[in-house]
């Protein structure tokens, strides 16, 4: 017998080599299942390498908006001291001015009691 198997094929679609009847809609059914296999294994990985490239570009950006938020911080931080400034220098201001008062309404007192007692003397 020679090295090449004779086959034919019949009517149904198949095809008969020697005594082996090999079904080819089996034959492309489990290929199709493959290729699906294949197909849906390449889907996934492009989907990962999808979000790879975007999580790369967060990554890469991250320096960038950090520093954004840095100077955002900053400008926020720098108003917040300029205000505790303002209120440091207002309320010095006032315990000036509460101290000017209180010196006036002592001074007032004393002018006062001056005044009661000048008169109390020309009583006599």
């Amino acid at each position: 017998m020679s090295g090449a198997a004779r086959c034919f094929a019949v009517a149904s679609g198949a095809i008969l080599c020697e005594n082996f009847f090999i079904d080819t809609v089996f034959i492309e059914q489990e290929i199709f299942k493959i290729v699906k296999a294949e197909l849906e294994k390449l889907v996934e990985l492009q989907l990962t390498d999808t979000n790879i490239r975007k999580l790369k570009k967060a990554v890469e950006s991250a320096d960038q908006r950090r520093a954004a938020i840095e100077q955002e911080f900053e400008q926020h931080a720098s108003s917040i001291r300029e205000i505790q400034t303002r209120r440091d220098r207002a309320q010095a201001e006032r315990a000036e001015l509460e101290n000017k008062i209180n010196e006036n309404k002592t001074y007032l007192e004393r002018a006062d009691r001056n005044l009661k007692h000048a008169q109390n003397q020309k009583e006599y």
